[in-house]
């Protein structure tokens, strides 16, 4: 008995990995699941605790089960009434030597988790050993108790209801009795209609695979995922009696890193020889250890995958200007072994070979002439053998040497541009023959002069930058590029093409040579730039030149002009004035002289300023609209001689003259807060 338990058990241990990765427990979530099945007039209940530390309690405390019984039909909750106090696991005493015969396998696994003694705690036991053995033990006794209703009885997972009758329905509740305030373990319920019976649906395979001597057997994890844990595969050579290929339940990981494993069970039969039939069928295994129907069959067979040995020492000759002659090696004695040869070509060495054989060559071939091959491209080859199952062996590729004596059309649509730090950029059209291996690009300095080099060797765009000198006394430099092949065969220049170097060089400074302070505004004189390729000068202003925020406030083109009014100022303001020369690609001169401009206050208006005067005793009343911003007026009195004289200072807007002259006129002046004089108002006559 020990003997077969220990190679059972290890038998065991690769499906653990597989079976441990599907509880997915998480300690702080405890929790009881518990599913039922209705069987010939009985209910039967299984359950499972979420978490090891849940299952180790669970031993000794055991569970409770309650129910609940309703009426089909009725919408009333029926009590909950206790008709199972304590459900613990098989007592030491019900495992002795004696009855293990009559127990299988998985029961006496559970006996060994329950009662054994397991791994010795000493003080060199790791602490993740402990951790490991604890886990593993709650993985044994959820797997036994999957796979045998005996198993999960003895583990005290398990309960048959046998007081039921048809039309009731019956709500079970199960409680972990190990429960506590610092170890919650919520409790399960299930509802169970004795009037439906459960029935197991026979499993199917969805895909069969033939492999060499081998046969891969699929079928989906989603195909009733709660209705089966583990699989029997059976076999049968005539489709009548089969022989099951598993003494243990079997399921398949789906964390191997295939994507086949991931949505699949897999499981490979070897057979003893290829294309020899095969049934295949499953038998599930249910949560209650009770095993499905047969599913349906599928018929297989393994075939030869084993590809014939590969053709070496492939060699080439060239016989014309597209004709290459290919030889190869390959062992006499595979000729019946072999269907024939294929001959592929592709202008790169790996990948994008096309079949030029129009039909397969025959098993004794040894040559071939490609008489398509295009001596403007690589040609690279390779023979692939064939064997009669479909196999195949294709042999390393092989470039052919083709000479072309062909040079390439000149490159077209060549053109550039040079910036102001000398940077010249060019580009082409890209020559259209497939063999192009790149360009050469040439300058010079004159059109009339040999052009030189500028590239080592072949670039392989259609695109170039060059740096070139800007101040020279040459104004253009000139360009031509060439186009090269793979066999060095070299085109003739390309239109040759002109640049302008690019003007860097600032003009000669202007000069502001007078200015004046008019009625208009300010009049600036300057001195033009002396530079041949001036364009036009420009005058900048400022308020503020420590900042260095000049504004440009006019600009010209005509190259005489020196002489400008700004009008646009404030009276009693500071401006600074500069002047610059600018050229045809727009560079200024450096800065010239700056001058300084006070501008004068404004005058007050006076045009519009009514002055009246009046005869009253032989006196002249003046009187006249104060203006607004003045801070005295000035009174004048001119006389018949056409003199003026001063007659008073006054804030007032009124004035009586003494002294009547009928032949005199009056007028007034306005002085400002600033002290500024305005002009003379109009002149008033004497009203007799």
């Amino acid at each position: 008995m020990k003997i077969r338990m220990y190679k059972f058990i290890n038998i065991l241990i690769l499906l653990l990995l597989l079976y441990n990765q599907g509880i997915g427990q998480k300690d702080s979530l405890a929790y009881v699941h518990v599913i039922s099945k209705v069987d010939q007039g009985q209910i039967v209940l299984r359950w499972a605790p979420s978490t090891s530390i849940a299952w180790h309690l669970g031993i000794t405390k055991g569970y409770s089960i309650e129910r609940a019984v309703n009426k089909q039909g009725d919408s009333t909750m029926g009590e909950f009434v206790m008709i199972e106090p304590q459900r613990l696991p098989w007592p030491k005493q019900r495992w002795q030597k004696e009855q293990l015969a009559t127990y299988d396998n998985y029961c006496i696994i559970a006996a060994e988790l329950l009662y054994g003694k397991g791994t010795s705690v000493t003080a060199n036991t790791k602490l993740l050993q402990r951790a490991d053995e604890f886990q593993n033990k709650y993985t044994y006794a959820m797997m036994s108790a999957d796979f045998s209703a005996q198993a999960a009885d003895a583990l005290g997972l398990s309960f048959t209801d046998k007081d039921v009758k048809p039309g009731n329905v019956y709500i079970y509740r199960i409680k972990s009795l190990a429960s506590h305030e610092n170890y919650i373990i919520e409790p399960a319920t299930v509802v169970c209609y004795p009037s439906m019976n459960s029935q197991l649906i026979p499993p199917s395979l969805n895909q069969i695979k033939p492999m060499d001597r081998a046969v891969k057997l699929l079928w989906d994890r989603e195909q009733s995922p709660s209705q089966y844990v583990a699989y029997y595969v059976e076999k049968s050579a005539d489709g009548v009696h089969y022989n099951r290929l598993n003494d243990v339940p079997y399921l398949s990981g789906d964390n191997i890193g295939n994507d086949e494993f991931k949505q699949f069970h897999v499981y490979i039969d070897s057979v003893d020889q290829n294309y020899k039939p095969y049934y295949y069928r499953l038998v599930g295994l249910s949560p209650f250890g009770e095993e499905s129907l047969p599913g349906e069959y599928e018929k297989s067979f393994g075939v030869d995958l084993t590809p014939p040995t590969k053709p070496e020492g492939l060699k080439s000759e060239q016989q014309g200007p597209g004709t290459v002659k290919l030889s190869w090696i390959f062992p006499k004695d595979e000729n019946d072994a072999i269907a024939g040869f294929l001959i592929g070509r592709s202008a790169h060495v790996l990948d994008s070979f096309t079949n030029i054989t129009t039909t397969i060559l025959p098993p004794d071939s040894r040559e071939f002439i490609d008489e398509s091959a295009n001596p403007l491209k690589p040609n690279f080859y390779f023979v692939t053998a064939i064997d009669t199952a479909g196999n195949y062996n294709i042999s390393v590729s092989h470039y052919a040497h083709l000479i072309d004596s062909i040079p390439p059309a000149p490159p077209v649509d060549v053109s550039g541009t040079v910036d102001t730090n000398g940077v010249v950029l060019l580009k082409w059209s890209a020559n259209s023959e497939p063999d192009i291996l790149g360009y050469e690009v040439h300058f010079s300095n004159q059109s009339d002069h040999v052009f030189a080099a500028l590239t080592d060797a072949p670039i392989p765009h259609n695109h170039y930058s060059d740096t070139i000198m800007i101040r020279t006394l040459t104004e253009h430099i000139y360009y031509k590029i060439v186009a090269v092949d793979r066999n060095n065969n070299y085109s003739s220049y390309s239109k040759m093409l002109e640049l302008e170097r690019p003007d860097v060089v600032r003009p000669a400074i202007a000069l502001i040579s007078d200015f004046a302070k008019t009625e208009k505004g300010v009049l600036l004189k300057w001195n033009n730039s002396s530079s041949k390729d001036v364009a036009g000068h420009s005058i900048y202003r400022t308020e503020y030149p420590e900042r260095g925020e000049w504004v440009q406030v006019f600009t010209t083109s005509d190259k005489n002009l020196s002489v400008w009014v700004d009008e646009n100022i404030k009276p009693m303001s500071t401006y600074y004035y500069k002047v610059h020369a600018f050229d045809e690609v727009n560079l200024l001169s450096n800065e010239g002289n700056i001058v300084k401009v006070i501008t004068s206050a404004a005058q007050l208006d006076v045009r519009n300023l009514s002055l009246q005067s009046k005869v009253v005793d032989k006196q002249v009343h003046l009187s006249w609209k104060a203006l607004p911003g003045v801070r005295k007026y000035i009174v004048y009195k001119k006389v018949a001689d056409g003199k003026y004289y001063t007659l008073a200072s006054t804030v007032s807007n009124v004035f009586i003259d003494h002294q009547l002259d009928l032949n005199s006129t009056y007028t007034l002046r306005c002085i400002d807060h600033n002290g500024v004089y305005s002009s003379f108002s109009n002149e008033a006559n004497i009203i007799n």
